[in-house]
């Protein structure tokens, strides 16, 4: 069915006004309308149309459109028209010309607004003027109707109990006069009803008083359709207060019709939607929201959402958008007030450039605020004005070597002043030199956090984070070091407990051995390094007291006693210079000495002395550096030494010029850091050198090649393939070498 065109409603409503002549006089009811009479005499609860002006006014709130509504009796002489519409800011209004029932008065003006609130509470207020040609009064109408959901089946997630959601429940006072010396007594309603299920049956109770009559009211209705549904009430529990109708939903048009059995009328009513459905003005709201949010305005978005909320309240993408953006408007309001705040404060000690500062902050977070727009264009002739001397303020920090602060004044100038001429340049200028020092400080703490020197790189890391906030390397820096001393702190603590018991069973070394480990873990702790000092002191006393014996032993001519005895020095202190000129003289033979060292060598390793293995393998190389065993020791050594140390080792390879040693070793600590810094430029430096070393091989073996000396060269190609035995260059030149001998070699 087509939509009623707004002309034909306007004449309809226009022929209402002009018709009022045609009100019948007849007593049919106590108040107008057809839905009350269908249920029993009451309209507490059950009416969201314009007649609820006359019993509960609260049955506005619930409607969300444009309606207008005839209501005809005897004949169908109008009883009351009017109209009603709703409002998302302030609720549902209508107003109403009609028929008073009563004896004396032939008709009422009534207007009336309705508005929900959270809960799905339902009130309402009506003002009713009561003329009659020599006297009049003016009659107030209040009400409320509690309804939990506009459905019967509870949604997903509802905080009411299952029973309670079909229950509405009303009450009202009306026909409250203004004026008390006139008017008769007001009218009190309450009503209570009942859905079983969605469809139906739903069932009301109502009572009703007035000047000392009370009423009942029952009523039933059914709806076997989505477009009609069944109406019957009763007043008094009389046979002869007995009503039925019916009402139908013709999309926006719905007709009511009933007929009191015991009075022997009828009654017609009429109603029509105008514009737009609450739906479809819901969805638009939506839209907006959706639109608004993709520009990034949340205020706005939450605005048209609360709009799309008020049209349809069981709108779930709505509510959805409403609790999103809920708390960040809230926040971004705090945050407004505190900045307006803050630049009343500014006016108030005429600092224009700073109250303009926060007045764009508040603009950038509400680009429509009116407020800050205002106080822009009042004060705008002060702010160019100290916008000049901002900008010398600016100048001397700048020179001053105070970048943080002059970057905030000429950034808040540029805010408020975008065209002044200098403060880009000026800007530009400090962030790069900002950006050095902040790179200084990161590496600075770079090399403190190599060190395990913890403390001092979160400071260069905060430093750097200080000078820039978003310098999120900095900041994961800061993050790892909590968790590493977290996760240390563990393992220096069952150290020290250990060093302590050592010390206690007199076993300095051991004791020296754990200290040295704690120190590792966390080298500013200055406890273990104190005693690590201290049992260094023991340990020194130690050996020079065995040293002693050992030399006495010698010259008392017992050398296996003074062999024994510079061994165990040498297990402590394997470099020890002394007890190794002793020992060389005990065992002449490089043979000998070879074997030493690798006993010596085999048996720090057994007991995990790394430090003591190294030494020892450092001095078999010397005697015997073809031994098989060294290259599994050292990969074992290495396995076990912690990274810095490695790195150490490497570094001394370098700079010695065994390259494949110091790769060596540099590899197994990024094994272990593959995110070592130092480590990382050691190894690009020494295939920086091997590769030098190959390109050296490979240019004098062409050298020699085009002086045709072809054995020579290949024995410089032989020693840049030992260092790269892919070496194209290298392969190919060897070929044609090799290709030139064999055939000299053919020639008679």
């Amino acid at each position: 069915m087509r939509r009623i065109p707004r002309i034909a409603i306007l004449v309809i409503v226009l022929g209402v006004g002009s018709s009022s002549a045609l009100y019948s006089q007849t007593y049919h009811s106590l108040m107008p309308g057809v839905r009350p009479m269908l249920q029993g005499g009451q309209g507490v609860v059950g009416l969201n149309d314009v007649s609820a002006l006359f019993w509960n006014p609260a049955g506005l709130a619930p409607y969300r459109g444009q309606q207008g509504y005839l209501s005809l009796a005897e004949s169908f002489s109008i009883e009351y028209a009017g109209a009603a519409a709703f409002f998302p800011e302030i609720g549902t209004v209508a107003a109403a010309i009609g028929r008073q029932p009563a004896p004396g008065h032939d008709q009422l003006l009534s207007a009336g607004l309705g508005r929900s609130f959270i809960g799905r509470i339902h009130t309402g207020i009506s003002l009713t003027n009561h003329p009659d040609g020599r006297t009049s009064y003016t009659a107030l109408g209040i009400g409320a109707v509690w309804q939990p959901l506009d459905v019967v089946e509870p949604r997903e997630g509802s905080t009411f109990p299952y029973w309670l959601i079909p229950f509405s429940a009303g009450l009202s006072l009306t026909d409250l006069s203004l004026n008390p010396s006139s008017g008769p007594a007001y009218r009190g309603s309450a009503a209570l009803s009942y859905a079983i299920t969605r469809q139906g049956p739903r069932v009301s109770y109502g009572y009703s008083w007035q000047g000392g009559e009370e009423v009942h009211h029952l009523g039933a209705s059914f709806s076997p359709t989505p477009w009609l549904t069944l109406l019957a009430g009763m007043e008094d529990f009389r046979d002869d207060g007995i009503a039925a109708g019916l009402h139908l939903a013709i999309e926006n048009l719905q007709l009511e019709a009933g007929y009191d059995f015991g009075r022997e009328s009828g009654k017609l009513g009429l109603s029509f939607a105008v514009g737009s459905s609450p739906r479809q003005r819901s969805r638009t709201a939506r839209e907006n929201a959706s639109a608004m949010l993709k520009q990034g305005d949340q205020r706005q978005a939450l605005f048209h959402a609360q709009r799309a909320l008020a049209w349809d309240p069981a709108s779930l993408e709505a509510q959805e958008i409403i609790h999103t953006l809920s708390g960040r408007v809230r926040i971004q309001d705090s945050a407004i007030d505190s900045l307006l705040q803050q630049a009343q404060r500014n006016l108030q000690k005429k600092w224009f450039i700073s109250a303009a500062v926060n007045y764009r902050k508040v603009l950038a977070i509400e680009p429509g605020n009116r407020y800050a727009l205002l106080a822009l264009q009042t004060i705008a002739p002060s702010v160019t004005q100290h916008g000049e001397r901002w900008y010398e303020n600016g100048q001397q920090l700048y020179e001053r070597g105070d970048l943080k602060r002059a970057r905030e004044v000429f950034r808040s100038i540029r805010l408020v002043l975008p065209d002044h001429a200098g403060t880009a340049e000026y800007l530009a200028r400090i962030d790069k030199e900002i950006a050095e020092k902040v790179q200084e400080h990161y590496f600075t703490g770079l090399g403190y956090y190599t060190q395990k020197k913890y403390f001092d790189a979160e400071e260069s890391f905060r430093k750097a984070l200080g000078l820039d906030p978003n310098f999120h390397e900095a900041a994961e820096y800061i993050e790892r070091i909590v968790a590493e001393r977290k996760e240390s702190k563990q393992a220096v603590d069952h150290l020290l407990l250990e060093a302590r018991r050592r010390e206690e069973a007199s076993d300095w070394l051991k004791a020296l051995q754990l200290y040295r480990q704690i120190l590792e873990i966390e080298p500013d702790f200055a406890y273990a390094r104190k005693r690590e000092t201290e049992m260094q002191g023991r340990v020194n006393t130690y050996i020079n007291q065995q040293y002693a014996k050992a030399e006495a032993a010698y010259a008392n001519g017992d050398p296996e006693a003074a062999r024994k005895l510079f061994r165990a020095i040498l297990d402590i202190r394997p470099g020890h210079a002394g007890a190794l000129r002793y020992l060389s003289e005990l065992q002449p033979t490089a043979a000998n000495k070879g074997q030493y060292f690798l006993d010596l060598a085999r048996r720090s390793s057994a007991q995990g002395r790394w430090e003591a293995t190294l030494t020892a393998l450092d001095s078999l190389s010397r005697y015997d550096p073809d031994s098989a065993e060294i290259p599994a020791l050292r990969r074992k050594v290495h396995a076990n030494l912690p990274v810095e140390r490695l790195v150490q080792l490497g570094r001394t390879n370098y700079l010695s010029g065994r390259y494949f040693d110091a790769l060596e070793v540099i590899t197994e600590a990024l094994k272990k850091d593959p995110a070592h810094g130092e480590a990382l430029s050691l190894e690009a430096q020494c295939r920086n050198s091997v590769t030098r070393l190959v390109d050296e091989h490979f240019n004098r073996g062409l050298n020699f090649y085009t002086e045709e000396k072809y054995r020579a060269a290949i024995a410089e190609w032989d020693r840049a393939l030992f260092i790269n035995p892919d070496h194209r260059g290298s392969i190919e030149y060897k070929r044609r070498a090799q290709e030139r001998l064999d055939a000299l070699n053919q020639l008679p």
